[in-house]
């Protein structure tokens, strides 16, 4: 708090008091001392940002590899002594690495050996240096808030409102941008919430992000404006990537160890229940499957599969039960198919697989070893065993669908009339 008195004139007069609080000089003092560590023997990047640190009123030490810190606001390393750092001790600095995009895989792969919150971009940014060394706390009620919106946003639903989506995404990270790219064949497709700030923009992005997203943690790009880029990779199965989400911020910032901790769409993009993709993305995927399949004239299946009774079990046990059978329905089909077969949790009781490479008839011989092992063996929920009983409904995708809409219209429309154990084939 500072309270400064003035004249009428708004110019302090002679007499004026200026009062500041023992928080205040605090804060002031601990702006002022603030000091960065070098982890470069060579003496080069500390060369580099001297100069700006001397604007920016950072003091800049020179310390070995293995070397204790503790008093410093962060730890800048070279990329090459990266490895002979070792985990960062408990309650240490930060760490970043310095160096130039170009070697991108180069810098992912130190940011991880060194356990580092992220990575500094050159030539340097003056606001960079400003931003890890001055750090400001972020108050874990706004993370829990953050945590709580994202997993209400759905990413991955970019029909319409597409950018407003997107947006809202940002904004709960008090970023500017939200750009999810999808495979496409060979390519990957960007949707953003903004029209690009800049000529370049894109490029600029897509680098810092495919960094951002292999060393988990703070990309800061160099230049006069730099910007800041979490990111990470879009799963549609555990072995295969099929997209790519950044948030951007237009300044320099570190973003929270809670931020990065999220994996950012991993709550929008993935059933925390189940762990399988959400109907979005799951729909998203089949259409990138489709597509996939045609140009490899191979048969792709659809199945659907349904539990039976999930709202006795809840009436009769609770929905914690009724949550631990249908978490437990989701991890016996995943032991099931195989790992590039995406899952997908499309409604309350429903999860669906699609069969990369196989026909209907291929499907349903899947299936049935699933429902052997569903109905079978009991699920232990809430001190419970309970028998668990299923339904399928499969269907082959015609050559002609490029998405899965009319392969899940199918199955949904035969799936009432088939009775529990069984499985029906829908023709497409």
């Amino acid at each position: 708090m500072s309270w400064i008195i003035h004249d009428g004139d708004g110019s302090p007069t002679p007499g004026s008091v200026q009062r500041r609080d023992g928080a205040a000089l605090a804060y002031a003092r601990r702006v002022a001392d603030k000091q960065l560590a070098i982890v470069d023997p060579s003496g080069r990047l500390i060369g580099e940002i001297q100069a700006l640190a001397a604007i920016a009123h950072i003091s800049l030490r020179m310390v070995r590899p293995g070397e204790p810190v503790t008093d410093c606001a962060a730890v800048l390393v070279a990329p090459a002594l990266a490895a002979d750092l070792g985990p960062p001790p408990p309650d240490s600095p930060p760490r970043w690495i310095v160096g130039d995009a170009a070697g991108a895989a180069r810098l992912a792969g130190a940011a991880s050996q060194a356990g580092a919150a992220g990575v500094i971009l050159t030539p340097v940014a003056l606001q960079a240096l400003e931003a890890i060394a001055h750090v400001e706390p972020t108050l874990a009620e706004f993370d829990l808030a953050r945590a709580r919106g994202l997993i209400a946003t759905s990413l991955v639903d970019l029909t319409g409102a597409a950018a407003e989506t997107l947006a809202a995404v940002a904004g709960g990270f008090s970023a500017s941008d939200c750009i999810v790219w999808w495979k496409d064949g060979n390519q990957m497709v960007p949707t953003t919430a903004r029209p690009p700030p800049a000529e370049g923009y894109r490029t600029e992005i897509a680098s810092a992000a495919r960094i951002a997203a292999a060393a988990a943690g703070t990309v800061i790009t160099s230049g006069q404006a730099p910007r800041s880029v979490i990111a990470d990779a879009l799963r549609s199965s555990p072995t295969e990537v099929a997209g790519l989400v950044a948030i951007v911020a237009d300044s320099a910032r570190r973003f929270s160890a809670a931020e990065r901790s999220e994996r950012l769409l991993a709550a929008s993009l993935h059933d925390p229940l189940t762990g399988a993709i959400s109907r979005g993305a799951f729909e998203q995927t089949i259409a990138h499957e489709a597509a996939a399949a045609a140009r490899r004239r191979e048969s792709l299946a659809l199945a659907v599969i349904d539990v039976v009774g999930l709202r006795r079990i809840n009436l009769a046990h609770g929905h914690r039960a009724g949550d631990e059978v249908l978490a437990q329905v989701a991890s016996r089909v995943r032991a099931t198919v195989r790992g590039n077969d995406p899952i997908g949790r499309l409604g309350g009781d429903e999860i669906a697989v699609l069969l990369v490479g196989a026909t209907a008839e291929q499907a349903v011989a899947v299936v049935h070893k699933l429902i052997d092992k569903v109905q079978t063996e009991p699920i232990e929920a809430e001190g419970n065993a309970l028998y668990v009983q299923v339904r399928a409904t499969v269907t082959e995708l015609a050559p002609g669908e490029r998405s899965g809409e009319a392969a899940l219209s199918r199955c949904y429309g035969a799936l009432r009339g088939v009775a529990a154990g069984d499985i029906a084939i829908v023709a497409s």
